[in-house]
């Protein structure tokens, strides 16, 4: 999807930095609110898809109107 490539440039990222954490169990807080960032943003790219998706419709059934 080309109008979120800077969503997926900031969450590739943020995933890069996930791998260099050493040791998760010496920070558990961390890890875990890392990982819960991690998946907050996957779950908001799908939604953004959804989004997307359900705006191309509405466009198409305008353009179908006129």
């Amino acid at each position: 999807m080309s109008g979120n490539s800077g969503f997926k440039l900031a969450k590739g990222h943020f995933d890069q930095n996930l791998r260099i954490i050493k040791r998760p169990e010496s920070n558990p807080e961390l890890w875990n609110l890392s990982t819960g960032l991690s998946q907050l943003a996957s779950a908001l790219e799908e939604e953004l898809g959804v989004i997307h998706r359900r705006l191309r419709n509405i466009e198409s059934d305008i353009s179908g109107l006129r």
